[in-house]
């Protein structure tokens, strides 16, 4: 049974940043009352995601969406605690995460700390391929980390000092089907094309063309994509097209 949050242990805050999450945002905050404090970012949503959010957290702050580091690192400025816990509206802290984060965050040894990820497609779960053996850091020391607000679309964190692994691991519930999971990945294309060339990246025609193949073989090769069937070798083109999108737009 996870201990209740109490004011001798380090200070710890939940972060959530979401847009138009009515569905999964509730599933979210309920799995982190263990934290001390939850703070909730949310990016201009048009349903009734800030009602929800507003049932579960300490606070709901209205701040425009332009862009995912932007927004998790105005999270991590907005809260009060020693510690940060970043989670999206669509991840879900198991129980066993949530026991293994406070004894973490009370005999630390690092200042930051990778959480494995569970991903599941339309509830079912994803062995390989993108998703395999996905680790990200999700849980750090408040001033000593800072988001990469001139990367996008994905999380990118500056760390000061040394990243420790967690065992269990946060569910990630990232789409219902994947038609859903391919239109994402084509916006994260265009966003990734728009951050190269706000940087003035230059890329040869020749990796351009041979990046998306190199995708699908990491995807459904390397990662062992092909042992989920015709769903893995799905994914892998999926990744293998957002490949093709950003370089494409960029070009």
């Amino acid at each position: 049974m996870i201990a209740p949050p109490s004011q001798t242990l380090p200070l710890l805050s939940a972060t959530v940043i979401c847009r138009d999450e009515e569905e999964r945002i509730e599933a979210c905050l309920r799995a982190l009352r263990f934290c001390d404090e939850i703070v909730v970012v949310d990016g201009g949503s048009r349903d009734r995601t800030p009602e929800i959010a507003r049932r579960h957290a300490d606070r709901v702050i209205s701040n425009p969406f332009e862009g995912t580091n932007r927004q998790k690192e105005f999270a991590r400025q907005a809260a009060s605690g020693t510690w940060v816990l970043n989670v999206d509206a669509d991840e879900i802290v198991s129980i066993e995460l949530a026991e293994e984060i406070r004894k973490a965050v009370q005999n630390h040894t690092y200042s930051g700390y990778r959480i494995p990820f569970r991903t599941f497609i339309n509830e079912r779960p994803v062995r390989f391929g993108p998703y395999f053996r996905e680790r990200h850091g999700r849980l750090v020391l408040r001033e000593r980390a800072c988001w990469d607000v001139g990367i996008e679309p994905h999380d990118r964190i500056h760390l000061d000092g040394n990243w420790g692994d967690l065992r269990q691991c946060i569910h990630h519930y990232t789409a219902s089907a994947l038609d859903e999971l391919e239109g994402r990945a084509l916006s994260y294309g265009r966003r990734a094309a728009e951050n190269l060339n706000r940087q003035g990246k230059r890329v040869d025609a020749l990796s351009a063309h041979a990046r998306p193949w190199w995708r699908f073989f990491r995807t459904y090769v390397l990662r062992l994509g092909f042992l989920d069937g015709g769903r893995g070798l799905r994914l892998a083109r999926i990744q293998a097209r957002e490949a093709a999108e950003k370089y494409a737009r960029f070009r």
